[in-house]
């Protein structure tokens, strides 16, 4: 699924998986995760005992796979990170029963076939057999609040059902994907950052401080893993 952000990607997708779920006449199971967070998921699990493998292979076995922003940040591309969600989705589409696997994002196909081998965006893509297709989500339609804010209805009527996404949701995933590891997926420490020059370190703590006060809100409910290394540089930045 592919589109703009804010055009209801998201929505439209979990909403075919919800009534898909609902009509099944046997039991069936779903996974919404981000790109981002596989390797982030697997970490943890690591941490907490499990194996790499058991969190992949529940990924390979649920009935129905949404992974969400599939390319939105640099160091998801790279390593580790981009050959573990290869994987899942070779074993999802390559075997009998194919299962459903949905990849969202807002990247158009020339970008997908360059940062891609071919047998990968060939499955993405479904150019190469009848595994997959892309589908192109434009503008959803839309109305005003009360207050005059202008906001995404997916269902034309009613009740609205998801926000565009804010223009500083970029500059916040850009930072938060520069204080992390790309192999491991795991927050760089201040000293680390540190040792790649005080520059480096100044251009980032900077940034930081242009994140709005709605950013950083998002990192703390989320319990975002980057959170308290970005908290550090704003406050390197303020006391520099």
């Amino acid at each position: 699924m592919r589109g703009p952000s804010g055009h209801g990607k998201t929505y439209g997708v979990c909403d075919a998986v919800f009534r898909r779920l609902k009509s099944a006449k046997t039991p069936m199971t779903a996974r919404y995760i981000m790109h981002t967070d596989i390797m982030l998921t697997v970490n943890r699990a690591i941490a907490n005992g499990k194996s790499m493998t058991s969190v992949i292979d529940e990924l390979k076995a649920v009935d129905i796979l949404v992974i969400d922003e599939f390319g939105s940040v640099d160091h998801d591309m790279r390593d580790a990170a981009l050959s573990t969600v290869r994987n899942i989705i070779f074993v999802r589409v390559d075997r009998i029963p194919i299962r459903t696997t949905f990849v969202i994002t807002n990247k158009e196909p020339g970008w997908i076939k360059q940062h891609l081998d071919e047998p990968f965006s060939a499955r993405l893509l479904g150019t190469e057999r009848d595994v997959g297709r892309l589908i192109k989500l434009g503008p959803l339609p839309t109305i005003t609040t009360a207050d005059g804010r202008t906001i995404i209805n997916p269902a034309g009527i009613g009740k609205p059902h998801r926000l565009p996404q804010p223009a500083w949701m970029a500059d916040l995933q850009s930072v938060a994907a520069d204080v992390t590891w790309s192999v491991t997926g795991e927050p760089k420490t201040l000293q680390h950052i540190l040792a790649s020059g005080k520059g480096f370190t100044w251009c980032l703590a900077d940034r930081t401080q242009k994140l709005p006060a709605e950013a950083w809100e998002i990192l703390r409910m989320e319990n975002h893993p980057a959170y308290a290394v970005l908290e550090e540089l704003r406050n390197w930045r303020v006391n520099f």
